[in-house]
C-alpha cells in the first residue's frame, strides 16, 4: 500500500529521553523530588508498600512498579490486630479507610469471621493498590503540567513534515519544533488532554514466576499457605491496576497504526527499549514490514545493546544505529 498523495514517509518514535536531552526536568527522578514536597500521601502509599525507595528504583519505576516489598508488607498487615488494622486504615484513608474496615467486617463475618489474617492482609493491599493508582494518576497529572519547556534549547535535525509518535506527555514537539498538532500522537496522553497512561507490562503469572525465582519462598511445602495466598491476591491487583493498557491503546489508535503502511522510514529518538514500551515498536514493524529503513537511537551503553538486541530480535534488515 502506497501513502496518500501527500502523506508523510517518516516516522519518529520518541522516548523520554528526547525532552531529557533538551534538559528539560522530566526525569523520574524528578518526579520523586516533586512528590515527596508536594503529595507526601501519595509517597506515604508508596513506601509503604515497595519499602525504602531507592534512586534505583526510581530509574526503573514503571517497570518497580510489580515489585512490591513481598515479604514484610503482608506480614506487617498480617500482625496487626483487627483494632490495630482499623486505625491504620482511618489515619491513612480517612473515611474511606473507615467504611472499607466496616465493610469488610461484615463480609468477613458471614464468612465465619476475621481471623484469616493474610486473607486480611490481601484485602488490605488491594485497597490500597487502587488507591495508589487513583493517586498516583492524580500527582503524575500535577507534576507533568509544571513541567518546563525551554524556549531556546539545541535542537535535533528532524523532519517537520513527518509522522510522530510519542510516548511523552509535554508538548515538546508542538512549542519548540512546532510540529502541527495532527502529525502527533500522543500514545500515553498529554497536559492537552489531561489523560496520563503509567504502568508496567508484566502479568500476574510473570510476577508469581520471578517471585518465585527470587525469593525461593513457596517451593517449602510447610510454608503458611495463607501467605502465599496474600501475596498472589497482590500481583493480581498490581496486573489489573496498575499494567499498561498496551492493547486498548494500540486499538484507540488503529487507524494512525494502520495508516503507517506506506512509510519509508522509522527513527527512534530518546527510548530504552525497555519490555513496556516494545510491543508498540513490534506492532509498528508489523505494519511497516521489516525491511523499512529503522534508525534506532541511544544515549546510553544500555540503550545501545537494548537497541541492537531488539534489531537482531526483530530481524531487521535495513538497520543501523544513532547515538542520540
Amino acid at each position: 500500500m502506497e501513502p496518500l498523495f501527500g502523506y508523510p514517509t517518516k516516522l519518529y518514535v520518541i522516548g523520554n529521553g528526547f525532552d531529557i536531552h533538551h534538559k528539560i526536568k522530566c526525569k523520574y527522578s524528578d518526579f520523586r523530588k516533586w512528590l515527596r514536597k508536594n503529595r507526601p500521601d501519595v509517597y506515604g502509599i508508596l513506601t509503604r508498600l515497595y519499602g525504602r525507595l531507592s534512586g534505583d528504583w526510581w530509574r526503573s519505576f514503571e517497570e518497580k512498579l510489580t515489585e512490591f516489598n513481598p515479604d514484610s508488607y503482608p506480614k506487617k498487615i498480617a500482625k496487626m490486630s483487627f483494632g490495630r488494622l482499623q486505625n491504620y486504615m482511618v489515619e491513612n484513608y480517612g473515611g474511606k479507610g473507615r467504611n472499607f474496615i466496616d465493610d469488610f467486617q461484615i463480609t468477613m463475618q458471614g464468612h465465619g469471621g476475621i481471623d484469616n489474617r493474610y486473607q486480611r492482609a490481601a484485602q488490605v493491599a488491594g485497597f490500597e493498590m487502587q488507591k495508589l493508582k487513583e493517586a498516583l494518576c492524580d500527582a503524575f497529572g500535577e507534576w507533568v503540567k509544571e513541567i518546563k519547556i525551554p524556549k531556546r534549547a539545541k535542537k535535533e535535525k528532524i523532519d517537520k513534515n513527518a509522522m510522530y509518535f510519542t510516548f511523552n506527555y509535554t508538548r515538546t514537539l508542538e512549542d519548540l519544533y512546532g510540529i502541527e498538532e495532527d502529525q502527533i500522537i500522543h500514545l500515553h496522553g498529554s497536559v492537552d488532554t489531561n489523560e496520563f497512561i503509567i504502568g508496567h507490562n508484566m502479568t500476574v503469572e510473570q510476577m508469581q514466576e520471578r517471585d518465585l525465582d527470587a525469593y525461593g519462598a513457596f517451593r517449602n511445602p510447610d510454608k503458611d499457605r495463607g501467605e502465599g495466598d496474600a501475596r498472589n491476591a497482590m500481583f493480581e491487583v498490581i496486573e489489573s491496576e496498575l499494567k499498561k493498557p498496551v492493547d486498548e491503546v494500540i486499538d484507540r489508535y488503529r487507524y494512525d497504526f494502520n495508516a503507517l503502511a506506506g512509510m519509508k522510514e522509522i527513527e527512534v529518538l530518546g527510548l530504552s527499549y525497555s519490555p513496556i514500551d516494545l510491543p508498540y515498536l513490534r506492532h509498528i514493524l508489523e505494519i511497516t514490514g521489516k525491511d523499512i529503513k529503522v534508525i534506532l537511537g541511544w544515549h546510553t551503553d544500555s540503550d545501545k545493546k537494548s537497541a541492537e538486541a531488539f534489531a537482531h530480535a526483530m530481524k531487521l534488515t535495513n538497520w543501523s544505529l544513532y547515538e542520540f
